[in-house]
């Protein structure tokens, strides 16, 4: 008599004492995949409000949890739950790359790259929600950075996108200042402070005796040099990555993660019933020929059991889903297997 796994309760052939019975479709098959059917149907641990199907439940997140706009001034960017919570300050889409420069007589030349697309702090709602605002550059916009306070050294400085004056600024304090309090006697005489309560930037032209409210995000570090001339010559710029958000059009890519995908590694195949654990999420192949009437593979893991049983000489292929870090076992009987792979899923590749 066989047994039963533990969180499905899908059979499973003892093969000590009934290896050589006939293969019982409805027990060894039907059964195994009415219960996988059901259960899959089901989808009782999703936090979603939907959880009796899958389809139920993606309809709900990219209803009411995704959108593509995340702009809050309109009435879609209204709605979205990331500009409600803790999404600002960054920068959104740089199809174009963020910025690049030129120097051409010592003054170097930065410029915000068109299609740049920035969220950008300006205050919080009545609620305390953020307020912000999405800037996208139309054309590029090309800023040379002015030696303000007569600066003469080599400094290591923050670049913003100005949003008020469409333009790029510096600051000499080497990164922005992140406080819920007003900073002063600075030891740098430009600097940004980012408020989080308030959601707003400020600048100061002397080490924080005075902060004036601006509409800036970061988008570079780089080195300046300042040599008495009215314009900084940049020696190196590094622009900041786009923040990884998740939108409504992700949703077809998504959809793919859980397939197999063209990578792979080649496994070991031990005695039959062995354990085995996967190395991340993916997909149990295993290919061969049955060598009898009785040749069968089965792979069985925590999601999925995938069973074939063939006549001598027939092509036996058994595909089964495992989750990443989960075991599984394979069992077998009269088959020479040509492949034993571990395909990677679409999402982990």
């Amino acid at each position: 008599m066989g047994n039963y796994t533990t969180n499905l309760s899908l059979y499973n052939t003892d093969m000590t004492t009934d290896g050589n019975d006939y293969f019982d479709f409805d027990r060894d098959l039907n059964g195994n995949n009415n219960i996988i059917d059901a259960a899959i149907g089901k989808l009782s641990t999703l936090t979603t409000t939907e959880k009796t199907s899958l389809v139920g439940a993606i309809n709900e997140l990219d209803t009411s949890k995704a959108d593509i706009d995340l702009s809050n001034l309109s009435g879609a960017g209204e709605n979205h739950f990331l500009n409600k919570r803790q999404i600002t300050n960054c920068i959104l889409e740089a199809p174009n790359g963020v910025a690049t420069y030129t120097t051409s007589g010592g003054a170097s030349t930065i410029t915000a790259q068109e299609g740049l697309t920035v969220l950008i702090p300006n205050g919080r709602n009545a609620d305390g929600t953020m307020n912000n605002i999405t800037a996208t550059v139309s054309n590029p916009v090309a800023s040379q950075l002015t030696n303000e306070t007569a600066i003469t050294a080599t400094i290591q400085a923050i670049i913003l996108y100005d949003n008020s004056n469409q333009g790029v600024v510096f600051s000499n304090y080497p990164d922005y200042i992140i406080s819920n309090e007003e900073p002063s006697s600075l030891p740098y005489s430009i600097a940004t402070w980012f408020s989080p309560v308030q959601n707003k930037f400020f600048r100061t032209m002397d080490t924080g005796t005075t902060w004036e409210e601006k509409q800036y995000v970061p988008i570079a570090t780089a080195t300046l040099t300042f040599n008495n001339s009215m314009y900084a010559t940049i020696t190196s710029l590094n622009t900041f990555e786009t923040a990884d958000l998740l939108k409504r059009t992700d949703k077809f890519e998504i959809s793919t993660w859980p397939m197999p995908s063209l990578t792979y590694s080649n496994l070991t195949l031990g005695a039959s019933g062995s354990l085995y654990t996967a190395p991340a999420a993916g997909w149990v192949w295993i290919e061969g020929t049955s060598t009898s009437q009785y040749g069968w593979v089965q792979a069985v893991s925590e999601v999925g059991n995938g069973q074939l049983a063939r006549a001598a000489n027939d092509a036996i292929q058994c595909y089964t889903p495992v989750r990443a870090g989960g075991t599984f076992r394979v069992w077998y009987n009269d088959i020479n297997v040509d492949y034993f792979r571990f395909n990677y899923a679409q999402g982990e590749v």
